[in-house]
């Protein structure tokens, strides 16, 4: 009865040592697929930031190409108005000169008709 009870504990030891053999085995490949699996999140996420960052260089390359395109047709704007502004004041200036002449020369007329 010994030896049986023996043999048993002996059978249940290395049945006990090939679970716990099994379990660490397929601790370890979960271990190894739960690294794997966190690798491949952290090259998609690190991806991901730098297509991010590329993107938002661009748009603020963008937008500097665009304040310096703003500020240049202000300049052509503000020339523009002041090249008008001085071509104004000099028809104006002709027109005065011109309603003197013809205000004269109706003056010269009628004192030659009187």
């Amino acid at each position: 009865r010994q030896s049986s009870s023996s043999a048993y504990e002996e059978r249940l030891s290395i049945e006990m040592i090939k679970q716990r053999e099994g379990l660490t085995k397929e601790l370890i490949q979960i271990q190894k697929s739960l690294n794997e699996t966190h690798q491949r999140e952290c090259d998609v996420l690190r991806e991901a930031r730098d297509a991010a960052l590329c993107d938002s260089e661009r748009s603020m390359s963008k937008q500097q190409e665009l304040m310096s395109e703003i500020d240049r047709l202000n300049q052509t704007h503000t020339q523009t108005t002041i090249s008008q502004e001085h071509k104004m004041a000099e028809l104006k200036t002709e027109l005065k000169m011109r309603e003197f002449e013809l205000s004269r020369m109706s003056v010269v007329h009628e004192v030659k008709l009187a």
